[in-house]
């Protein structure tokens, strides 16, 4: 049996949403954390359980030069090139060679 998913209730609770606007996913994303964050007073409750954080390292001769740490609430997975989501996830993480 088919069903469908509506998603008009959820939409109607979001102030001066547009569903004439093409956005895609992580654009909507975007945008929805960002409202929640405006109209939440403790915004913790929320992206608490949505937000990842990424350690960025960069290395000399296989010592760690420097490293940065960043919130993030998506990734952007290289899929085009990949078979399975473990394939995405280990392209992104793979080594770069920075000159």
């Amino acid at each position: 049996m088919l069903s469908v998913l509506s998603v008009r209730e959820l939409a109607a609770t979001i102030r001066n949403f547009n569903a004439t606007i093409q956005e895609d996913a992580e654009e909507f994303l975007n945008g929805l954390v960002n409202r929640l964050c405006d109209e939440l007073e403790n915004v913790g409750e929320i992206t608490d359980h949505i937000r990842g954080e990424i350690t960025t390292v960069v290395g000399l001769d296989g010592k760690a030069v420097s490293s940065r740490k960043e919130d993030f609430f998506y990734l952007s997975l290289p899929t085009q090139s990949s078979n399975s989501l473990k394939q995405a996830f280990v392209k992104y993480f793979e080594d770069e060679i920075l000159e």
